[in-house]
């Protein structure tokens, strides 16, 4: 007994010093306002609806601080998924055709819950897509770092790429984007449509986004890719994939490059041919035929993927993005894509092909 007892005053013993080192652990990693219990905590969360009609985590920013990755932090979320799948529940009842719904919450230390304001987004929100395609394994890669507008995620972005796009979830040939790059003596060079002008500081910076659109509507914050150029001109791609039966297809694809003075090429100076384009860029070494059939299977992958939206695309017109190492990226699928540049082409049977297919889908 005496043996017993003795390895249970150890066993106690060990208890008590896991715990302790737990409790230190505790205290260092939560916040001071957490240990004070002076504030709860707010989150702006994007919930994703599955192919089953459950939702599941899409991104969750924390509004007010920098955005935390420790266990702890993420211990506390897993006990609010319960309650975020309900609140998504409630407010998409009536919006059967939306995938993505933007939950702002506070939540307490002790577990609960509260919905402060919701935004609903449908498949034409460049959000949505992409917090669709991102829960894709093999497509994620072919995304550039992508998150809500926040000043807290516009200043995380900056310390991390100096610089970035602001884009409106909700938007068409480019108008409303705004270019931000974080300059060597900390100032801020913006850029939107053909106007340049500086911010001294985040402060100036966030007052000027304050009084534009930015405040207005929902805004993406993403990554400034270095992209392939003609002339140093940057340049991306169009590709077009449409619905031939219960398969999808490529049809058609091109080089835009942008205008002068744009660093987007919604506003292109030039519309070219693909394999001229690429013999062209300063990423001809990769190879146009090569280049063409990994860009086809990568948007015939995708396109699979947006089936899932509501009303499901036949056609989709993807921006493609090749930066000057070689890496492709998904900057966006229009499900509605203007095919006047392909009519533009002196060679247009791409654009017959297209108007084809789409007169196929129609009956």
């Amino acid at each position: 007994m005496e043996r017993e007892s003795g390895r249970y005053r150890k066993d106690g013993e060990r208890v008590r010093r896991i715990t302790g080192h737990f409790r230190k652990l505790t205290n260092y990693l939560l916040p001071e306002q957490q240990k004070e219990g002076q504030a709860d905590d707010r989150f702006i969360v994007t919930m994703q609806r599955e192919e089953n009609h459950s939702w599941h985590i899409a991104s969750i920013i924390k509004v007010n601080s920098t955005m935390p990755a420790h266990a702890l932090f993420r211990w506390r979320i897993a006990r609010m998924r319960r309650s975020l799948q309900q609140l998504a529940d409630e407010v998409a009842a009536n919006y059967k055709d939306s995938l993505t719904v933007v939950l702002t919450v506070t939540c307490n230390p002790s577990g609960y819950v509260q919905l402060e304001h919701h935004r609903i987004h449908f498949r034409n929100s460049k959000w949505s897509q992409y917090a669709l395609l991102k829960s894709n394994n093999r497509l994620a890669p072919y995304l550039p770092p992508t998150e809500l507008y926040t000043p807290e995620t516009v200043r995380d972005f900056l310390q991390r790429y100096k610089e970035v796009l602001l884009k409106p979830c909700i938007g068409q040939e480019g108008k409303g984007i705004i270019q931000v790059i974080r300059q060597p003596d900390e100032s801020f060079a913006i850029h939107q449509w053909n106007e340049k002008y500086t911010c001294a500081s985040y402060d100036e910076l966030f007052e000027r986004l304050a009084s534009s659109n930015v405040a207005k509507k929902p805004y993406i914050v993403q990554q400034k890719l270095r992209l392939a150029e003609i002339g140093d001109c940057p340049i991306d791609l169009r590709v077009v994939v449409q619905k031939d039966e219960n398969r999808w297809v490529g049809t058609g694809m091109l080089v835009k490059v942008a205008a002068k003075d744009f660093f987007v090429t919604n506003v292109a100076q030039h519309i070219m041919p693909f394999e001229e384009g690429i013999r062209q860029s300063s990423i001809a070494r990769f190879g146009a035929r090569k280049l063409k059939d990994r860009l086809y299977q990568l948007c015939l992958a995708a396109a699979r993927q947006l089936e899932q939206v509501n009303p499901a695309p036949d056609i989709i017109g993807y921006d493609i993005g090749i930066t000057q190492c070689g890496k492709i990226f998904i900057l966006e699928g229009n499900y509605v894509p203007d095919l006047a540049m392909f009519h533009s082409l002196e060679d247009q049977k791409m654009y017959w092909t297209i108007k084809s297919y789409q007169l196929q889908n129609e009956n």
